[in-house]
């Protein structure tokens, strides 16, 4: 067994993570997204674990001036730069075309995705969106004030697709807003 005090540990390594314009190590602290909530807990997460492993994962700022092992970008970017980088596609792409476009896609070692239809086993990897799904309390319906809450942002496609459900959800707000005003809320950005 190994003496802890005279054990002679690794050098750390270091991995950035790309996540929008977030700096400063933003996304590993809670309700640090631009959505608010804990979107970012699986990053925080991953971070732990790697850290677990001798790997010290922080946005690219902080590793600006370090050797950089790999990169993790939470959807493709325009420009990678890094010989071994690597993306999460989290953004369906419809609303971000990139994230399907396979030129663009092939710039990264590896990809993980829930699209199926980019899924291939090998470059593409099949990865569902973490969520947490810890069971919390839900009071049933007659003890809640509000019937529907609508938890979205107003974006907007890049153009018309045939599987834009963006005018459904449009459409189901204007219900409630004639229908139900008072047992209706809606909340997100724009």
């Amino acid at each position: 067994m190994t003496d802890p005090e005279t054990a002679i540990l690794a050098p750390m390594r270091y991995a950035t993570l790309v996540i929008d314009r977030l700096r400063a190590n933003e996304p590993f602290r809670p309700g640090a997204a631009p959505n608010g909530g804990d979107f970012l807990l699986p990053w925080r997460q991953l971070r732990e674990r790697f850290a677990s492993e001798g790997v010290e994962l922080n946005t690219r700022d902080v590793n600006a001036d370090r050797e950089v092992e790999f990169e993790l970008h939470l959807n493709a970017r325009r420009n990678v730069d890094h010989p071994l980088s690597y993306a999460y596609l989290h953004e369906d792409p419809i609303a971000r075309p990139i994230n399907g476009n396979l030129v663009e896609l092939a710039r990264y070692r590896k990809l993980f995705t829930d699209a199926e239809e980019l899924v291939d086993g090998e470059h593409v990897i099949d990865l569902p969106c973490p969520n947490d799904l810890t069971p919390r309390a839900v009071p049933d319906f007659k003890e809640r004030d509000l019937f529907c809450v609508l938890i979205a942002a107003n974006d907007t496609l890049p153009g018309p697709h045939p599987h834009d459900l963006r005018q459904r959800r449009v459409g189901a707000i204007r219900f409630f807003e004639e229908h139900a005003p008072v047992r209706f809320a809606l909340y997100g950005h724009g």
